[in-house]
């Protein structure tokens, strides 16, 4: 999704995020994790399936965290509020927190923490999202959360 071209439109926030919690609602159930949603209502502008993949890199990336560290439940949360313009979305999980050694370089290619990770994940969604004139970095370390934030839609977009 990520490689074609752009088609930018309208998109609703809160059924992007629906959306995204529903393709991994299986993935979910085998890490026994819950997903929460906090999200007002936004509309953007930009290209709904790039952004839904960004969404579900952060998400993934969140469940096999949470997966590895051998916690019996876990929670991804997702939350979203409109900010001078701009949407800002949060997606935090209950995993352990990003390892200091990988997290300067977190967003470049090649980087994992994982045996069996490529290293693209994070480095495709920063992409993505600055290619929607947006910003994608590492929050704060407890719980782990990662800040997406875009522009809103304007007047009659």
């Amino acid at each position: 999704a990520g490689s074609g071209p752009m088609r930018r439109r309208p998109i609703d926030l809160k059924a992007l995020v629906d959306d995204t919690f529903l393709l991994l609602s299986t993935r979910r159930l085998k890490a026994h994790c819950q997903f929460l949603a906090d999200v007002s209502d936004l509309n953007l502008r930009g290209d709904p399936d790039q952004l839904r993949q960004v969404f579900c890199i952060l998400v993934l990336n969140g469940l096999q965290s949470i997966e590895e560290s051998g916690a019996p439940t876990g929670w991804i949360r997702v939350k979203c509020f409109g900010q001078s313009g701009r949407a800002r979305v949060e997606v935090s999980n209950s995993g352990p927190p990003v390892c200091p050694t990988v997290a300067d370089s977190l967003f470049q290619p090649y980087v994992t923490t994982r045996p069996e990770g490529s290293g693209f994940g994070l480095s495709t969604a920063l992409r993505i999202v600055e290619a929607h004139r947006g910003t994608l970095a590492l929050g704060p370390p407890n719980p782990t959360t990662f800040v997406v934030e875009l522009p809103l839609a304007g007047p009659g977009e």
